[in-house]
C-alpha cells in the first residue's frame, strides 16, 4: 500500500499494486509495459540504443506522450468526426445566413449602388466592396468565438466516455476557425455580389 504520483500523466485512471499480484491476478508470467524514469530527456536516446544493443531484449522504447496519443487515436477519431461533421454544418448554416443578411442589405442599397454606377463605377469594384463586407463581418464574428472559447474553455476539464482531458483553444485551431470565417464570408457574398453588380440603373434609381 501507498501514495502513488504520476507527475504529468494526470486525469489517467490507473490502479497501482504488487506486481506479483498483479501477475498472479491475471496468471502471466511477462510484463507487457514498463515505465522508466529518466534523470533527464536526452538519456532517452542512450536507453533505447542500449536496448537495440542486447539482441536478447525485445523491448521498444517509446515516450509516454507517444503511447499514450497511440491509445487514443480512436477515441480522437471519433471527436475529429463529431467535431469537423458539427461544424461543417453549422458553417453551411452560417454561410446561408450570411448571404440572406447580405441580399437584405443589397436590396436596401438599391439606389446608392445605382448611383454610384451612374458616376462611372464598373461593377468590379462594386462586387469588391460587398465582398470586403462581407469577409469583415466574419472575421469580426470569428475572432469575437476565438476570443469567447479561449476564455470559456482553454484550460477546462472535461471527461467525456471516462476519459479525461484539458480542453485547448490554441493559435492553430484559431486560425483554422478564422479561415473558415473568411471562406464563409467569401461564399456567402459572392451572390449577392453578382446581383448588385447586375442590378440595372434605372430599376435601381427607381427604387424606394
Amino acid at each position: 500500500m501507498g501514495n502513488f504520483d504520476l507527475g504529468s500523466s494526470e486525469g489517467v485512471c490507473v490502479v497501482f499494486a504488487d506486481a506479483e499480484t498483479i501477475l498472479s491476478a491475471f496468471r502471466i508470467n511477462t510484463y507487457n509495459q514498463v515505465t522508466v524514469l529518466l534523470q533527464s530527456p536526452s538519456a532517452f536516446t542512450q536507453l533505447t540504443e542500449a536496448l537495440k544493443a542486447n539482441p536478447a531484449l525485445r523491448i521498444e522504447a517509446r515516450r509516454e506522450a507517444e503511447v499514450i496519443e497511440d491509445s487514443m487515436k480512436r477515441f480522437n477519431g471519433i471527436l475529429n468526426f463529431v467535431s469537423y461533421f458539427i461544424g461543417s454544418i453549422m458553417a453551411v448554416a452560417a454561410t446561408f445566413g450570411a448571404a440572406n443578411s447580405l441580399y437584405a442589405i443589397v436590396d436596401s442599397r438599391r439606389r446608392e449602388l445605382a448611383t454610384l454606377c451612374a458616376l462611372g463605377f464598373t461593377p468590379g469594384p462594386l462586387i469588391t466592396a460587398i465582398l470586403a463586407e462581407s469577409t469583415l463581418l466574419a472575421l469580426s464574428g470569428a475572432f469575437i468565438g476565438v476570443g469567447l472559447a479561449w476564455f470559456f474553455f482553454n484550460g477546462s476539464a472535461a471527461s467525456p466516455l471516462g476519459f479525461s482531458f484539458q480542453l485547448a483553444v490554441t493559435a492553430p485551431i484559431a486560425g483554422l476557425g478564422l479561415a473558415w470565417a473568411f471562406a464563409m464570408g467569401i461564399v456567402g457574398g459572392v451572390l449577392p455580389a453578382v446581383k448588385a453588380a447586375r442590378l440595372p440603373v434605372t430599376t435601381a434609381l427607381r427604387a424606394t
